[in-house]
Formats: structure tokens, sequence, C-alpha cells
């Protein structure tokens, strides 16, 4: 099944110039309003922030994201950090509950990273 989504992500981003190399496969969490700002000083927002490790991914790059099955989830920007993220960790802001975001769980996805849009 993955040798099919990623065919099937390449087959999408080839007339975007993203090479296979570009995929990272990702877990994927979510995480909920603290009150705090992100690490880049931003008010996070459902639909754009993310959270990433630095190391990996650097912060101000737009993400685009894809779960496991292939389906699109959307760009993201990689706007805060957080002690449990390491490496392929992706963590999705989401206006909701902790229940909820518990409910929503951890899965695997794909992501393509754009660090020339930092900024």
């Amino acid at each position: 099944m993955k040798r099919i989504v990623a065919a099937f992500l390449l087959a999408l981003l080839v007339p975007l110039n993203v090479q296979a190399k570009d995929f990272i496969e990702v877990e994927v969490t979510y995480y909920i309003p603290t009150g705090n700002l992100t690490k880049t000083e931003t008010v996070p927002k459902e639909g754009r922030t993310i959270a990433v490790d630095p190391e990996l991914i650097p912060l101000g790059s737009c993400v685009a994201l894809w779960d496991e099955e292939g389906e699109f989830l959307g760009y993201f920007e990689a706007e805060d950090t957080g002690s449990e993220i390491n490496g392929a960790d992706i963590d999705v802001f989401k206006e909701c509950s902790n229940k909820e975001a518990l409910e929503l769980g951890r899965h695997k996805g794909y992501a393509v990273v754009y660090p020339e849009a930092v900024g």
C-alpha cells in the first residue's frame, strides 16, 4: 500500500518539481490550545499551525501533509516545536478538547517540506 500511495503522491507533485526524495514518512498527532504563542511567536491557528522538530523541518517551512491512505490534509506552516516532537513527528494544531485530540490518535502520514517558503 505504501508504494501505491507514494506513487500516487509523486504523480500529483511531478508538475511542482518535487522529487521522491522530498517525501518524509511522518507520525501525525494533534495538539490543542494552551494559551501560549508558538515558537515563532504566532497565535496557533487550526488549518495552518503544526509543531515539528526543527532539526528535520525548519521553522517557517510550508509542509504539505497527507494521511497514510493518500488523502491530502492540506498545507501547513511549521510554526511550533514541542518537547515530545522528535524527528519525523508532526503535531497538528486543532481547536478541540484534549479528549477529542486523543481520539484523533496517532497515525502515519507523508509530508513534503518546502523550506524555501521560510519567511
